[in-house]
């Protein structure tokens, strides 16, 4: 009995916080695409862009640049509103837009932002394909590249100090 309880508090304990998402980005037919996987353990998990959302913003270096949140419906809400898959400009079904999705810049950052039952957040360069960024990467001003370069030319970072390497 004793050996099973250190494992069943720490289930307990993960299952009073809201999960977070782990956000991909892809392109489809043109259009910027993203999707949402819920952390979690098998078979607790959500399955894939299951996920009540409340907002997601899209961010650039200059602030928010795309919004949209819930519409508040009580129709929408009772089926809990899902965003997921979400092509970038396009507004879901029980969704309002507060800021309307200007063009993004080929090799410029940006970071999507989901609030929900749960959080999720990534940085990504926008292109095709769009690349994901891993936190340090992302937060690192020194690797902003011009809209002109080349995503594919740019060398990995230093793994040690995460500086990018000059060519």
């Amino acid at each position: 009995m004793r050996r099973w309880m250190g494992p069943g508090l720490a289930l307990l304990a993960t299952s009073c916080s809201p999960p977070g998402y782990d956000i991909s980005v892809s392109m489809q037919g043109g259009a910027l695409r993203f999707d949402a996987r819920p952390n979690g353990i098998w078979p607790f998990r959500a399955p894939d862009n299951d996920i009540t959302v409340h907002s997601v913003d899209i961010r650039s270096d200059k602030g928010v640049i795309w919004h949209i949140e819930s519409n508040g419906d009580s129709n929408c809400l009772a089926g809990a509103p899902k965003a997921f898959p979400l092509f970038y400009g396009k507004v879901p079904a029980c969704f309002i837009e507060s800021a309307k999705a200007p063009a993004l810049q080929p090799g410029a950052r940006y970071e999507i932002q989901v609030m929900g039952a749960g959080w999720g957040d990534a940085y990504f360069r926008f292109g095709d394909p769009p690349v994901l960024l891993d936190l340090a990467t992302a937060r690192n001003a020194t690797l902003e590249l011009a809209a002109s370069d080349d995503i594919a030319s740019m060398p990995p970072p230093d793994p040690d100090t995460m500086e990018p390497r000059r060519h």
